[in-house]
């Protein structure tokens, strides 16, 4: 299986809260946010996953969906662990730049799901670039209302999939 970006910098994140919550605990004797970081900051990847294995194109985007959702979730936990002296700011800023990132990528991922299903086309897996990163993520068959999409959500480019001339968006 290919590298998938999402699942890799999520796990690797995820590793990363379960050690803040680690430090929390055994350092800082704090137990209650800690707990409600791990949680959030654990089950962006783990919803993430489940997308990648949906069976349906709804299921996918709803689960890409609810790990944004956490992503802005621990990104506010971690602005209050940071804010009440929980974390120091060096640590702080390492960890809530990977979480900021985690949520430019899924919210790219769901934008992109939003596109599809707003626009009656038809999702297929595709690659998608937001702010330099690539995301393997759904994209749209646009078929003959490309050029009309294309200049709806700036989309820079198409690839050709098949000699149906259904095409897949790569959004900007």
């Amino acid at each position: 299986m290919e590298n998938n970006v999402i699942l890799d910098k999520s796990k690797a994140f995820a590793l990363r809260i379960i050690n803040l919550y680690k430090y929390l605990c055994e350092n800082k004797k704090e137990y209650i946010l800690s707990k409600q970081i791990l949680r959030s900051g654990t089950s962006i990847g783990a919803n993430a996953k489940e997308a990648v294995n949906a069976q349906t194109k709804s299921d996918f985007y709803a689960k890409m969906y609810i790990s944004y959702k956490e992503a802005n979730e621990t990104e506010y936990w971690l602005e209050l662990l940071h804010e009440s002296g929980y974390i120091e700011t060096k640590a702080f800023e390492s960890i809530y730049s990977d979480c900021k990132e985690l949520i430019k990528i899924l919210a790219a991922i769901t934008k992109t799901q939003k596109i599809a299903s707003n626009d009656n086309c038809t999702l297929l897996i595709a690659n998608c670039i937001y702010g330099g990163v690539k995301v393997s993520t759904g994209s749209v068959s646009l078929g003959k209302r490309a050029a009309a999409l294309q200049n709806r959500y700036k989309i820079r480019r198409f690839l050709k999939l098949n000699d149906n001339n259904n095409t897949v968006a790569l959004a900007a």
